[in-house]
C-alpha cells in the first residue's frame, strides 16, 4: 500500500475533526481519472447537448461542507453531495427518460 492511500484513508476521519481544521488536501498524489468519450450521433438521438451532459455529470459529482456539529466532545464535519468514484457509478446517472422505457442512465440502460 502506498503512502499516499494510506493518508487518504485517515482524512477525514481524523484529521477534519480537530478544532479549528476545516479542510485538509493532499497535494502531489496522483488520483485516477475517468474520461467521458461520447457519440455525437447517439447524444443527439437522445436530445443531449455536450454542454448538457457535462453539466448533467457536474452537478451529480459535487461535495460541498455542510457544516460541524459538535457532541460530548467529538467534532464531525458534515458534506452534502455525492462524488462519482467508479465506471459503475457515472454509469447510473440518469440523463434523460424514454416515453417506452422510462429512466435513461448515462450507461444506457
Amino acid at each position: 500500500m502506498e503512502l499516499s492511500d494510506q493518508l487518504q484513508r485517515i482524512r477525514p476521519p481524523q484529521i477534519e475533526q480537530l478544532s479549528g481544521v476545516a479542510q485538509v488536501s493532499l497535494l502531489g498524489i496522483s488520483k485516477e481519472e475517468i474520461q467521458v468519450l461520447f457519440d455525437p450521433e447517439y447524444l443527439n438521438e437522445i436530445n443531449l447537448t455536450p454542454v448538457i451532459l457535462q453539466q448533467l455529470i457536474a452537478y451529480q459529482n459535487i461535495v460541498v461542507p455542510g457544516g460541524a456539529v459538535t457532541a460530548e466532545n467529538s467534532r464531525y464535519t458534515t458534506r452534502a453531495g455525492s462524488q462519482i468514484n467508479s465506471v459503475e457509478e457515472l454509469e447510473r446517472i440518469i440523463v434523460g427518460m424514454r416515453q417506452s422505457s422510462g429512466l435513461l442512465s448515462f450507461g444506457g440502460a
